[in-house]
């Protein structure tokens, strides 16, 4: 893994510990401590609706047929390219703090950007909650739920295009899952358990390949989907789309945008 990529994780993980107590610590009464339950009930909220309309996250099953619909990844997209914004301003706290952790001499901070960054490492759970919430607006506002759209961006950036925050397996492993490559090993259980009941909805090579899969992952259970192969149903839904999706894909999120947001507990994705 590259500094910038170690920095970004130790970052990430070192804002949670410290602003527990800054933040969530320092009391409600503060400015960001108000805004930020304000943007916690928010995303709840917003999630619950999409939990009702479309089911959780943990119920989504994939199409038994083993394919992707075309039409479903034009939504996935629209929804990624509504988000895109989101990923520029992560981007800057990150690299403020990697400039910040490991300074050069043309990047050495003085006191006044050191102030800045204090107040934007502060406010880093509450854009956090307010991106869950966005979120959740731009899928309801689409049509999707949370499960299919964790499928797609699972299955499409890694499974397919072996997109990651850095090179090496590794480090795919670290900056996108284990949590995220759970959630698809326990969709294709789901898939497999009802094709057990639907046999004909899929070709007997499909339903081969998914059993073959979730033993895989059964054995590996933090290593990413379909890492041997995508089938070539899916495959042939994102062939078209692979320049779109590569625009869309955003390095410092990928490990958190497939969380959501806790009143209890609102740094929780950071650690993960």
């Amino acid at each position: 893994m590259s500094d910038r990529g170690r920095t970004r994780q130790v970052a990430a993980i070192g804002c949670g510990v410290l602003l527990t107590g800054l933040v969530i610590g320092a009391g409600v009464t503060t400015y960001f401590g108000r805004r930020l339950l304000h943007s916690i009930d928010s995303a709840t909220d917003t999630l619950g609706q999409l939990n009702e309309r479309f089911g959780s996250q943990a119920d989504y099953v994939p199409p038994l047929d083993g394919r992707l619909a075309r039409e479903r990844v034009a939504v996935f997209l629209g929804v990624r390219q509504r988000l895109a914004p989101e990923c520029d301003g992560f981007t800057g706290v990150f690299d403020q703090l990697e400039d910040t952790i490991h300074p050069t001499q043309e990047t050495r901070p003085s006191s006044g950007r050191l102030f800045w960054l204090t107040v934007r490492t502060k406010k880093l759970p509450l854009q956090l909650a307010e991106y869950y919430d966005r979120r959740n607006v731009a899928l309801l506002d689409a049509g999707m739920g949370l499960g299919e759209y964790t499928y797609l961006h699972v299955i499409a950036y890694t499974s397919w295009l072996r997109l990651r925050a850095e090179t090496e397996d590794t480090a795919l492993r670290r900056e996108l899952g284990p949590h995220a490559f759970r959630l698809v090993h326990a969709m294709h259980r789901r898939q497999l358990g009802a094709l057990e009941t639907q046999p004909a909805a899929a070709a007997p090579d499909y339903v081969a390949a998914l059993r073959r899969e979730v033993a895989r992952a059964d054995a590996e259970p933090d290593t990413p989907p379909w890492f041997d192969g995508v089938p070539s149903g899916m495959a042939a839904a994102l062939e078209p789309d692979a320049a779109t999706l590569r625009d869309t894909f955003c390095a410092v999120l990928v490990s958190l945008e497939l969380s959501n947001i806790d009143r209890e507990d609102p740094l929780q994705p950071l650690r993960r």
